[in-house]
């Protein structure tokens, strides 16, 4: 979970896949960007952490907007359940990861 992230490097790229109005991090996380993509602009705006946000409907197209290699985390918190392309979302989780980077998939 989340708790792999305590005592990360400092100045991480970090993706919220499927993100809303809270990015499940830990508050001790130092980050450059916190990068969101989810369906409610309303929500993604309040989120605090967020730096950049890019509202779009992954189940429609699950082609993620950002270029090759650039996040070192991804975090998709809760929220798998709702993805109808997991595995198209997955592939394209791995594009956008730098190489060697983590993806975080908790789950209830």
């Amino acid at each position: 979970g989340v708790e792999g992230l305590i005592g990360a490097p400092r100045g991480l790229r970090v993706l919220d896949v499927c993100a809303s109005w809270d990015s499940h991090l830990p508050t001790t996380l130092d980050t450059s960007r916190v990068a969101l993509v989810g369906m409610s602009r309303q929500e993604l705006e309040a989120n605090r952490v967020a730096t950049d946000v890019h509202t779009c409907d992954l189940n429609r197209d699950p082609c993620l907007p950002f270029g090759d290699a650039e996040f070192d985390v991804e975090m998709l918190a809760l929220s798998i359940q709702y993805l109808t392309r997991p595995q198209e979302v997955f592939q394209e989780i791995h594009r956008v990861l730098r190489p060697g980077g983590l993806a975080v998939v908790p789950f209830s």
